[in-house]
């Protein structure tokens, strides 16, 4: 879309001038939800651009800069935005606010905290930030308490977590609890806290859970966050009892290492992961109802509904062990020596059409081919190792919801 080509070109340009245009437009109430937060994204982000260009996928690295033009344009409009009506346009401006380091924002984002009328998800990255933004963190403690006992559980989650890493020695206890009688998401979250902790007391924790593990005592939704947070501890009451676990688990099969993201993923973080993740770009050549996807490769439509969960992770993993009829990969060595991939869309005793994903529908004369073959699936290996284990959760998740 033009908008967000603008928003890409301002945010690569580099000039205060640019800055001030992504602030206007991130300010916009007028313009649709997605050019607001990416134009947040791109002041976030202004001081250390990513390698990978957010538009276009590639690798199109720009050189660190000064991040003085967008603190100057984003800084005196950070109240207002983070009392917009958007939950994705508050997250993205904490997300902003914290990653440009406008400490003189910490009010407002108190103010968001406390306004329990505001998103829950909006709510617990502003208390994230105002504790990585506030020196010391100590002096936001009656802050922390408030969010302890809200009712809303993302922003409890966010407290368990601060509360830990201010208070390190006491923490287990609690987190221990939350085990014990915590929501899932609870749990997941009191996993990851255990993992950084580095304890005798965490330790201990983190054995028992997996020997309950191997008596089939743990959710199949936290499975993963336990397995990682005991990756981090190597006491060796821990590692041998991970060890075990790794013996114990069947089936021994290519999926084995995976099995553990197949339940317990967030949708909202899967459907992020699918439509704007670059590594992956699953949207270059899949197609969901009417979205603006590529073709390459099927349409997504009604997945899960015919897929098992199992299907669908190896489909990322292992994406050679079933090939989608009709989207078997051909690969063509022309007489000049061109090397083409792709999809057969049309072939007649002359020619051959190709869908190719990196330069769409390519035609040949079928004199100009000298050998062809079927390739592998038009969906690349690697993504096992491109994503993580919980971002591979997230994204079946996402996948499951296909109905």
């Amino acid at each position: 879309p033009m908008l967000l080509r603008i928003v890409n070109a301002n945010f690569r340009l580099g000039t205060p001038q640019a800055a001030q245009r992504l602030a206007a437009r991130a300010r916009d109430t007028g313009l649709p939800e997605r050019i607001r937060t990416e134009a947040l994204l791109a002041l976030g982000h202004w001081e250390t651009p990513p390698a990978r260009d957010r538009l276009l996928g590639i690798h199109r690295p720009l050189p660190a800069r000064p991040a003085a033009p967008a603190i100057e344009a984003l800084g005196p409009g950070v109240a207002g935005l983070l009392e917009d009506a958007s939950e994705a346009v508050q997250v993205a401006a904490v997300e902003s606010v914290a990653r440009l380091q406008l400490t003189n924002s910490i009010p407002a984002l108190e103010a968001l905290v406390r306004r329990t009328s505001a998103p829950a998800k909006a709510r617990a990255a502003a208390l994230t930030a105002a504790f990585r933004l506030a020196q010391p963190p100590t002096a936001l403690q009656s802050l922390l308490t408030f969010a302890a006992a809200d009712p809303a559980e993302p922003l409890r989650l966010a407290a368990s977590k601060l509360s830990t890493e201010l208070n390190p020695n006491g923490a287990v206890g609690k987190l221990s609890s939350l085990l014990e009688r915590g929501a899932l998401a609870e749990q997941q979250a009191a996993f990851a806290s255990l993992g950084d902790l580095k304890s005798d007391a965490a330790d201990a924790v983190l054995a028992e859970w997996l020997d309950r593990l191997m008596k089939r005592e743990v959710a199949n939704e936290v499975m993963l966050d336990l397995v990682e947070a005991a990756r981090k501890h190597p006491a060796a009451a821990v590692q041998t009892r991970l060890a075990a676990y790794q013996d114990w688990k069947l089936p021994k099969d290519a999926l084995s290492p995976y099995r553990e993201a197949l339940m317990g993923g967030n949708v909202s973080r899967g459907r992020t992961l699918f439509y704007e993740h670059a590594a992956v770009a699953c949207t270059r050549c899949h197609q969901i109802g009417t979205d603006s996807g590529g073709n390459a490769g099927p349409k997504l439509d009604g997945l899960a509904s015919r897929a098992t969960r199992e299907h669908l992770l190896e489909s990322i993993v292992l994406p050679n062990a079933q090939i989608a009829t009709g989207f078997e990969s051909t690969l063509v060595t022309t007489l000049s020596g061109a090397v083409l991939a792709g999809v057969v869309r049309n072939e007649t005793d002359t020619s051959l059409t190709l869908l190719t994903p990196d330069e769409g529908e390519v035609s040949l004369s079928k004199k100009d081919i000298r050998t062809r073959s079927r390739g592998p699936s038009g969906m690349p290996e690697g993504f096992g190792d491109a994503l993580t284990r919980f971002e591979l959760r997230d994204l079946v998740e996402f996948l499951g919801t296909l109905k």
